[in-house]
């Protein structure tokens, strides 16, 4: 299955739950919600920790952002990276089926541009990740805008990326 999905909709009119409740049962597998901010980014991560706590879900939720990696990795019982955290992520939330890792647009471009020094992040990402959604999309500024949409030409030419699904937002 693969889609692109627009909604456009009033605030307060449930557009994030359009998503997030089919994340939270497991029916979109590992998806990055990115957000134009990292102050918004938190705001829908403590959202959708609570719906999830609502739906009583076992579906993991992260907040990523460039710090938060850097938290993580100093907790790390071993020498590691950004990217080598993020991978991490990735392959958790690949191997229980579902999660949702909730970010910026640059964590996203970063990781697939293989701008973490990790050699094995943007193919993980790639097949791992089969949703995107891209919230708030028409907040996010112009470099952010082109580089994504440049991104996701890239993924559909190659056909080679489980990456499917994407949702847009506004």
């Amino acid at each position: 299955d693969e889609f692109f999905l627009f909604v456009t909709a009033p605030t307060g009119s449930g557009k994030t739950d359009s998503w997030a409740v089919p994340a939270l049962s497991g029916n979109l597998g590992v998806v990055m919600a990115l957000y134009p901010t990292n102050a918004l980014a938190e705001d829908q991560f403590r959202m959708l920790t609570s719906l999830r706590d609502h739906l009583r879900s076992q579906t993991t939720i992260e907040f990523v952002t460039s710090k938060t990696l850097g938290i993580m990795r100093d907790r790390a019982s071993t020498r590691m990276t950004r990217g080598d955290i993020l991978e991490d992520l990735f392959r958790t939330m690949y191997r229980v089926g579902s999660g949702i890792i909730v970010t910026n647009p640059d964590i996203f471009i970063y990781a697939i541009k293989n701008y973490y020094y990790n050699k094995y992040l943007s193919s993980v990402l790639k097949d791992f990740v089969t949703t995107v959604v891209f919230d708030e999309f028409h907040l996010y500024d112009l470099r952010q805008r082109d580089l994504i949409l440049f991104i996701l030409h890239d993924l559909l030419s190659s056909g080679s990326a489980g990456m499917r699904k994407f949702i847009f937002l506004s």
